[in-house]
Formats: structure tokens, C-alpha cells, sequence
């Protein structure tokens, strides 16, 4: 199956001012779990011992444990922990609304009979699964396992809940990092087509690559590793560049984007004068997620243009996405002033996704460079509500008042008369309504829309009583049309269709740890409003057994939208990550 990959923003760049001295967050909090005494770092964190609370941290409820016999050489971060059995939260208070990093730190040691190895949990911060189902044992082979994330937190308490994945589980956390991003780290100022409300957006970072060059860590004490263990073939060039990266006279500049040691190293790809190469090429590939969302950030600085404008290399991103990176465009008169570009990438069900760069044969000199990679993926919305008896009465009893069409949800008809048709199957497992309880809900009310009927109808035909069953039979076929409300025969883009009948598809599954988020269900909707926008032009491969990367891509004037090849000249406090998009030129 092609890689389902949907180009939402192109070229957002920052030039860097180089140093080395740790950055100062006006906001900070590095907490030693489990422990009663600080930890210096040679980085110059220090991680303060959390068993004395005071009003800005709580550790809920929960036992600290010690590694009483701790192997040489390891830090002694991880010679405690603190063990949840039950779920419970970490409470950090927040006196600064704004965009911070968050690091959970885990390093497994035997306590007594206690293994933290076998720890299986759930992590949830406000809206957001973080970590769901995770082991140490299944993450990594090499301790300790850190998990770093990007998250828009307000002002007051923000709550880390530890969830155990059931009552004979448990969850644990040695370390926890949190700390205020520099201002402007995302710019706010930002939009993308389909829009996205990025203020309920988080990232968890997969991939911090240092291309062509060694290890490193930077000032917000980021690891860049490097690449050898991605490409594809191994004979590329890496080069080491010759001069200093410098600061554009045109841009802010962030020290902390990424260090100055990314922009000094590279892997390149040329062709001589002969129209010869040693390789046609340069290919990462990193393993991801099925079909989930991706922020792709590529980090260039070039060293090797004689003038500008001599200079443009093509990049492919998976197999069906190419575009030309100019590294002088924009009038940006410093050539050697580092750039990044930003992108959205869909991934497809291969668990896989690829970069390649490779000379243009358009340009005056033909090479292509790259000197950094980072890839995040967008963590989905929480399903996670806080275990409180009164809330999780009103919750129901608004289900099914917006369900069934009880005008008061404090009077709650055990019979659920009218609501079958919308209730989440696993409730009848579970007895436990969650937030994919409602994007289930959500997917049978947009086949109503769809079909212009109730989901329960009186009929002779069996197959034709539960809208839900009905509804994916057809779509399963490939036929979805055949049941869509009349009215709207003839009407419709057949490609907007398939992407509606898709969504609808996802929101219906039967487990619901398999049905997006809320977010990713309306970024699919405005997706496929723009398809029904667009004037469809239909192949020969647009047939029923055109497959969802074909449809995903059948967007011809995506070109022609203002979105993709233009400036941002005016940069707003962040305060949210709508910094991901770029805005429209004016």
C-alpha cells in the first residue's frame, strides 16, 4: 500500500546563533522521584527530591522504592522511583501560560519481590494520552527510557496522571522534566489547510537525527544521534562543512532551534561536471506509527552554493510527495544561514517512513545536503476522566440525553430508550462510557447525515435495521453510494465520498482503542470538505479498488494554494502550536 501522505505546509525556517551555554527557562521543574535528596547533573540540571511536597508539586498518592544494590556508573537519578498502584496524578503548578518540554525518565530495578520491569501503565496529561500501554521491557533494550514531549500548558496545575493498566499492575517514573520553551520556539501566527486547532495539539518525539555527524546534546539537553543506523545505503558522502553557520541579518534567531554542531556536519549527494555520481541518492527510513500524524522538521545550512540561486535539490518524503528545496529563496541574503522546513506527514500502514534527497536537474550546481532531522508525532486526545462518581454520572446522563433526546441529563432512564443505536458496543462490556465512546457516537451520527435516517429502523430486511452494520457493509464493498440520501445523488465528489465513508469507518470500530481522537476525526472532515470543493478529476485507477493513499492524494490544485513557498515576517508570542502551519502571504 502507497504511503498516505498529505503535504499541509511547506518552508518555515529560523537562521540560529550559535552557543553552547545551557538555556534558562523562566519556568522549571526536574524532579528526583522517589527521593529526598537532590541530584546534580554535570549538564547543570539539578533535580530536586520530591518526598517533601510543598505547594508547588504534589505526588499524589503513591510509595517511593530504592535500589538498594544499584549497578556501577548509574546515575544516582535512577537509584529511586516512585511506584503508583492505583491511578493517581503528579501536580506540578504552572505560574506561566505557554509552550513547555516535558520529560518522563524510566529505569527499571528490582525492589524486594517488586520488578519495575513488569510495570504496565497509561500516562494522561489534560486532553492527552502520553503513554498508552507502556512497559519499559517493550520500549527499548538500553536504560534509561525518556520520553520527551512538547505540550501547550496553562497557568495553575497541571496534572501528569499514572494510570495502571489493570488492578495487578502498576505504574512508576524515576524523573520528570518540565520546563518553559524560549519564546516564539513555535510560531502561533500560522494556518494550514485543513485547519487545525493546534492549541489541542502535543508532540511526543520519535526521531532527533544529527545527519553526517556524531552525537550531541544541546542546549535544552536534546539528544541528536546519528544517522548511520537510518540510511538506506551507506555510501554516501559525509561532509564537514567549511565555516561557521551564520546569523541572517532578515530573521530572529534561536539558539535553541537546534546547535550549531547539526549545521556543521552533512551527508551530500553530487553529480560532477561529467553527469557521474557514486550514488544516485541519499534514503532514511524510520520506523513509526500506522497512519498516524507526523511533524517532520529538516534541518539545511548551506555551504556549498558559489552565489545564490545556484543551488536546489529535490526531496521525497515517502513515495508519493517530491518537492525542490531552494536554501536561497525568500531573500535570504546570509547563504550559510541555517534553515529549517517544516512539514505534516500522514504515515501509511507500513510502519514506515522515508527521506530522500537528490540533485535537481534544474540547478546550476548539482547537490543536495541535509544536516538535520527531527520527526514528532502528534499524541492523540485522552480518553482518561478523572474517577470522580459525580462526573461520571453527568457524563452519561449527557450521553445519552444527546443520544436519545433527554431534555435533562440529571434524570437518567435506565432503559437507555433510543440510544442503542449510538452506544459505544464496549459499553456493554464495560459499563464505562470514555471520549472514543463519543467519537463511536459521533461516526453513527455522520452516517445519519449521510443517509438521511435514523440508526434503528423497523424493516423487513434484517440487514437494514442497524444503520452502523448496514452502513459498513456497503462501505466495505466499496459502494457506499448505494444508501446515501438521495438528495444528495449526483451531488457529492466521489473522492470527498470515500474520505467521508473512511472516517466514518474509523470512528465506528469495535475496540476503542482503534477509533481516532476528536481532533484527528475533524481534520479528516475538513479534509474532505476540500475535496468536495475541488472538481474531481477521476482516473481509471479511481475505481472501488482504489486504495486510500490514491484518494488521499487525488487533490490537483493542492499546488496552487497559498500555503506552501512564502515568509513569515511577523512572529507573536507562542502560546499555542499553531507554529506548525504557515500563515498565508499577504
Amino acid at each position: 500500500m502507497e504511503s498516505i501522505l498529505h503535504l499541509l505546509f511547506l518552508l518555515q525556517f529560523l537562521p540560529l546563533l550559535s552557543s553552547s551555554e545551557s538555556y534558562n527557562p523562566q519556568v522549571e521543574y526536574f524532579m528526583n522521584c522517589g527521593s529526598d535528596s537532590n541530584v546534580d547533573l554535570v549538564d547543570l540540571r539539578n533535580f530536586v527530591g520530591d518526598e517533601n511536597s510543598n505547594l508547588s508539586f504534589s505526588v499524589g498518592k503513591s510509595n517511593s522504592v530504592r535500589n538498594e544494590n544499584p549497578l556501577p556508573g548509574i546515575l544516582p537519578l535512577y537509584h529511586t522511583a516512585r511506584i503508583y498502584t492505583k491511578i493517581s496524578h503528579y501536580m506540578l503548578n504552572i505560574t506561566q501560560t505557554g509552550s513547555y518540554l516535558v520529560r518522563l525518565h524510566f529505569f527499571p530495578f528490582s525492589f524486594k519481590k517488586t520488578h519495575l520491569a513488569d510495570a504496565l501503565f497509561n500516562v494522561s496529561a489534560p486532553n492527552f494520552s502520553l503513554l498508552s500501554n507502556f512497559s519499559v521491557r517493550n520500549s527499548s533494550t538500553e536504560f534509561p527510557v525518556i520520553k520527551e514531549f512538547f505540550l501547550t500548558i496553562a497557568e495553575g496545575n497541571f496534572d501528569i496522571y499514572f494510570i495502571p493498566a489493570d488492578e495487578t499492575r502498576f505504574a512508576f517514573v524515576n524523573a520528570i522534566e518540565a520546563f518553559l520553551l524560549p519564546p516564539k520556539f513555535f510560531i502561533d501566527n500560522l494556518t494550514a489547510i485543513p485547519p487545525l486547532r493546534t492549541t489541542d495539539a502535543a508532540l511526543r518525539t520519535l526521531f532527533r537525527i544529527n545527519v553526517g555527524g556524531p552525537e550531541i546534546n544541546d542546549s535544552l539537553w536534546r539528544n541528536w544521534v546519528p544517522d548511520n543506523d537510518y540510511l538506506t545505503f551507506r555510501s554516501s558522502e559525509q561532509a564537514s562543512c567549511n565555516g561557521e553557520p551564520q546569523e541572517s541579518r532578515q530573521r530572529l534567531v534561536f539558539k535553541e532551534i537546534a546547535p550549531d554542531d547539526v549545521y556543521r556536519t552533512c551527508r551530500k549527494v553530487s553529480i560532477d561536471n561529467n553527469g557521474s555520481s557514486n550514488i544516485p541518492n541519499i534514503t532514511w527510513r524510520f520506523n513509526v506509527s500506522k497512519e498516524a500524524r507526523h511533524l517532520v522538521r529538516l534541518h539545511v545550512c548551506d555551504f556549498f552554493s558559489p552565489s545564490p540561486g545556484t543551488v536546489k535539490f529535490d526531496l521525497n518524503i515517502s513515495t508519493n510527495f517530491s518537492t525542490v528545496i531552494d536554501p536561497n529563496s525568500d531573500n535570504v541574503s546570509d547563504m550559510s544561514a541555517p534553515l529549517f522546513y517544516d512539514y505534516v506527514v500522514f504515515s501509511d500502514d507500513s510502519g514506515y517512513m522515508s527521506f530522500s534527497i537528490a540533485p535537481n536537474k534544474m540547478s546550476i550546481k548539482k547537490v543536495a545536503f541535509l544536516n538535520g532531522l527531527e520527526i514528532m508525532e502528534f499524541v492523540g486526545n485522552s480518553t482518561f476522566e478523572v474517577p470522580a462518581e459525580h462526573e461520571t454520572r453527568k457524563h452519561i446522563a449527557l450521553k445519552i440525553g444527546l443520544a436519545g433526546g433527554m431534555p435533562d441529563p440529571d434524570h437518567i432512564s435506565m432503559s437507555l430508550k433510543g440510544s442503542f443505536g449510538y452506544l459505544d458496543p464496549e459499553y456493554f462490556r464495560t459499563l464505562q462510557l470514555t471520549n472514543k465512546s463519543d467519537v463511536y457516537s459521533f461516526g453513527v451520527v455522520l452516517l445519519e447525515v449521510l443517509c438521511a435516517r435514523p440508526p434503528i429502523v423497523n424493516s423487513k430486511q434484517r440487514e437494514e435495521i442497524n444503520l452502523v452494520e448496514w452502513g459498513m457493509f456497503w462501505q466495505k464493498e466499496g459502494q457506499l453510494e448505494k444508501i446515501i440520501d438521495p438528495l444528495l445523488v449526483g451531488h457529492i465528489n466521489q473522492n470527498s465520498l470515500r474520505k467521508f465513508g473512511e472516517i466514518t469507518e474509523k470512528c465506528l470500530k469495535p475496540q476503542g482503542a482503534d477509533r481516532p481522537n476528536m481532533l484527528d476525526v475533524c481534520w479528516d472532515l475538513e479534509y474532505a470538505l476540500q475535496l468536495q470543493q475541488t472538481p474531481a478529476y477521476r482516473e481509471a485507477h479511481e475505481d472501488s479498488t482504489t486504495t486510500a493513499a490514491s484518494t488521499d492524494l487525488a487533490l490537483p490544485p493542492i499546488q496552487n494554494l497559498s500555503y506552501n513557498m512564502f515568509p513569515v515576517d511577523d512572529y507573536s508570542d507562542f502560546n499555542s502550536f499553531c507554529s506548525v502551519f504557515p500563515t498565508k502571504s499577504s
